[in-house]
């Protein structure tokens, strides 16, 4: 990175960090688990800057805020899981934003992955109620999505807006896997009783990026 994009790269390491820590003040079941938008700031960065910058805005802010917090136990987790969000959402919106005809295949292919880990997270023991009911919900937005993949009439036609969702909700989709697997593997924590927080929070900062996205584009 030159001297211009490590400047851009630490102003979004501060803002995300600054965002997770003012609004992560609800905490989740888990011991050091907590909800918060700071992802939104993470997929802007991306998104404006590439994934160099997507990567060291989720890495080094989220990961901060998680020791400001005392959430110790997440930090190592948070610094890989929210770092590869960034990256993943700059380099799937700006590797993919001048070619024409792969948006439907995307759409498809997030459809198939939302419907496989409900598929396989239904396999696990002891679900509550409120885990099937996310489960089904998750599972119900896969098959939405691979029927708009497999028709997509309308896809290039909104295709900036289209893409920066889509590169979102793939980021949004590692960070809720990412977690799932560290928690459970790494930290040995219920990590089901996550899933649809970590949903939630993606979904939300999904709609308040995209919201700020757009606001910047008019100005612009």
């Amino acid at each position: 990175m030159d001297v211009k994009k490590i400047s851009i790269a630490a102003l979004f390491a501060a803002l995300t960090f600054v965002v997770t820590y003012i609004t992560g003040f609800i905490r989740t079941p888990l011991p050091g688990g907590y909800l918060n938008v700071g992802d939104a700031v993470i997929f802007i960065s991306g998104i404006l800057f590439g994934p160099s910058v997507g990567f060291v805005a989720g890495s080094i802010g989220s990961s901060l805020s998680d020791l400001l917090y005392g959430s110790v136990n997440f930090a190592p987790g948070t610094f890989v899981i929210k770092g590869i969000e960034g990256l993943l959402v700059g380099l799937i919106f700006n590797s993919l934003k001048e070619r024409k005809n792969i948006l439907s295949i995307l759409i498809s292919v997030i459809g198939i992955i939302a419907i496989s880990f409900s598929f396989f997270a239904f396999q696990q023991p002891n679900l509550t109620s409120d885990n099937i009911n996310s489960l089904y919900a998750f599972s119900i937005i896969g098959f939405s999505f691979l029927i708009l993949g497999v028709v997509g009439g309308f896809v290039n036609k909104f295709r900036n807006d289209i893409l920066a969702i889509y590169s979102m909700i793939v980021g949004g989709i590692e960070m809720v896997l990412g977690y799932y697997l560290y928690e459970t593997f790494i930290l040995q924590y219920a990590a089901l009783l996550e899933v649809p927080l970590n949903a939630l929070q993606a979904a939300v900062s999904v709609v308040v990026a995209f919201i700020i996205l757009k606001a910047l584009r008019r100005t612009s």
